[in-house]
């Protein structure tokens, strides 16, 4: 949440300290919109909805760059 960014981003430092093989993922408006306010972490920045993770965990576990684009849901139905 954009009201508290600064403390998440000191408690993803933390847990990077404390458990530096820790993967972290950042997901949500604020990891979508201001990816940049994330550079100074050792994360993965997802830009997308989160429902679209669990198809791509794999590919964005194994992501050799600090931001994945996971997509949006795409809604395929027909009306009438």
């Amino acid at each position: 949440a954009l009201m508290t960014l600064p403390y998440e981003l000191q408690v993803m430092q933390r847990i990077k300290t404390d458990a530096p093989r820790t993967k972290l993922l950042v997901v949500g408006t604020v990891a979508s919109t201001m990816p940049d306010a994330f550079a100074g972490v050792d994360c993965v920045v997802l830009k997308g909805e989160p429902e679209q993770l669990i198809p791509k965990f794999d590919e964005v576990l194994n992501a050799d760059t600090q931001r994945v684009d996971i997509g949006t849901v795409q809604a395929t139905f027909e009306v009438g």
